[in-house]
């Protein structure tokens, strides 16, 4: 017998987009707003996301490194600073060389190289999710329905 599946199990799931690119921001919104039980929220600078992830802390954040007010890694600091904000996952999106070693430095749980497709950011996305929950506590297997019940994967394919 299955156990009871907690109330959030079903409730939909919130990603903050925070890019300064309006043309960037408006496409990986409309990507993402296109998955069912997935509410996104975008921020424009650094300081409106850290206000709005206090206010109401997603389930996932994309995050562009070269943003205004706040830049990725200062916003990083300092979601992982306050305890209301430190379990969010993070995905980082940036064409820098170095992404690989600001992920490792910042701790961050994904990166996606721009440019970047849209299975790819869709994948990432799912990710993050099952970071922050993951049906009956099961470790991740290979091939998995994500939170929002998405086949996603979780190895390189």
């Amino acid at each position: 017998m299955l156990p009871d599946l907690p109330t959030y199990a079903f409730s939909p799931k919130r990603v903050l987009v925070v890019e300064d690119d309006p043309v960037i921001l408006e496409i990986v919104a409309e990507v993402l707003g296109e998955i069912d039980g997935l509410i996104v929220d975008t921020a424009g600078d650094g300081g409106t996301a850290l206000r709005m992830a206090r206010a109401a802390p997603p389930d996932a954040l994309l995050l562009d490194l070269m943003t205004p007010v706040l830049d990725g890694p200062q916003l990083v600091r300092a979601l992982r600073a306050d305890r209301g904000t430190r379990h969010i996952p993070i995905a980082v999106m940036s064409a820098a060389a170095a992404l690989d070693a600001i992920t490792d430095e910042l701790h961050i749980e994904a990166h996606l190289h721009k440019p970047f497709d849209l299975r790819e950011l869709e994948q990432t996305v799912c990710k993050l999710l099952e970071l922050n929950w993951h049906p009956f506590g099961l470790p991740h297997t290979t091939h998995s329905t994500c939170a929002l019940g998405a086949k996603c994967s979780t190895a390189n394919d």
